[in-house]
């Protein structure tokens, strides 16, 4: 027998970092054709290997873009604790 493609597959399911019922599933799939000679079990452990580096750098592009979203949606200055027990009467902890 000889293997003449080989594929892999990669995925992950995370949350939203700030809204409940909401979440992502990114996943590729990668196949890749073999030369004469080529080692198909290192094709194989390659290919995967690169899917799921893929995969990662995926899931934290989508992770910094929901935070630098969030933060933008933020209001410009939030009262830090001490203002709050400031305008509370509170003594600073």
């Amino acid at each position: 027998m000889r293997i003449v493609e080989v594929s892999a597959t990669a995925g992950t399911t995370f949350n939203h970092p700030h809204e409940k019922f909401r979440n992502f599933k990114p996943s590729i799939t990668l196949h890749a054709e073999l030369d004469e000679g080529d080692d198909a079990f290192h094709a194989i452990f390659d290919l995967q290997e690169i899917a799921e580096a893929h995969v990662a750098r995926h899931r934290e592009r989508i992770l910094t873009k929901l935070e630098m979203e969030f933060q933008q949606s933020l209001p410009a200055a939030l009262p830090g604790r001490d203002e709050i027990n400031v305008l509370l009467g509170r003594a600073a902890a």
